[in-house]
């Protein structure tokens, strides 16, 4: 199918295994959607053995892009960002993956006008540090970031942020949270397994909890206690697990 004439297609999907030729017969094909898109994902997908098409290198001369985009998902480009993307004054959701940005590519995100969702997947952005800078990223709400490589993060000022997600293998700062006024929620999620998680996760596959604990029913509540005691410094012994169970179970009802 010529997804090209589909000219009142809204929404696109697209998942690419092929050359730099067969990629730009893609772009040329969006092209002719370029008054109708509005969500746009694009993921790459490359066999052992062949390299990751460039996106800029594969654009029609006079690329004519889906000027009305409002979400953009971006996986598997490591060439940087299509040049066309400072001029998408509409979009306000763009997700990232596999993209391997520097601080540049960061600070064109940072400028789109419209930007009030962004996620950072894994490998998105290759730097350790992650700074937002001042009169960048004026309209973001939402801001979620998922990998390993980020271990600091700097806000100069962002004003109109509601929500961050910081999902992280090792954090040594984040400074700035002064400037943000409107932050309503932040959730740090570690990647690290401490000693004493693992400690509790032995001991938890010797005495499960549905076998202690006859109100601990459901798989619900058997993952919000786990949460809940993995957080406690000391594990107690095998013995005393049943007692202490009960007493976790009564504090989260």
């Amino acid at each position: 199918m010529d997804i090209g004439k589909l000219l009142q297609l809204r929404k696109l999907g697209v998942v690419f295994n092929g050359n730099q030729n067969s990629f730009k017969h893609l772009l040329q094909a969006i092209e002719k959607l370029n008054r109708s898109l509005i969500s746009l994902s694009i993921r790459v997908q490359v066999s052992d053995g062949h390299e990751t098409p460039d996106m800029n290198m594969a654009e029609p001369t006079a690329f004519s892009f889906p000027k009305f985009l409002e979400s953009l998902n971006i996986c598997g480009v490591k060439s940087g960002l299509p040049r066309w993307i400072k001029e998408l004054n509409r979009l306000s959701k763009l997700t990232l993956c596999e993209t391997h940005l520097g601080e540049q590519d960061m600070a064109v995100v940072g400028n789109l006008k419209g930007l009030q969702y962004l996620q950072l997947k894994h490998r998105s952005y290759v730097q350790t540090k992650l700074t937002l800078g001042e009169k960048q990223f004026q309209h973001l709400k939402i801001l979620l970031i998922h990998g390993p490589d980020i271990t600091d993060i700097s806000f100069n000022k962002t004003p109109k942020l509601e929500k961050m997600v910081w999902s992280f293998r090792e954090m040594k700062s984040i400074s700035g949270m002064d400037r943000l006024p409107c932050l309503r929620a932040l959730e740090q999620l570690s990647f690290t397994v401490t000693a004493t998680q693992t400690r509790w996760k032995k001991l938890l596959k010797i005495t499960p909890i549905i076998q202690i604990s006859s109100t601990m029913v459901t798989v619900k509540a058997k993952k919000k206690l786990e949460a809940r005691m993995m957080m406690m410094p000391q594990p107690p012994t095998q013995p005393q697990l049943p007692n202490y169970i009960q007493s976790i179970t009564r504090s989260i009802h």
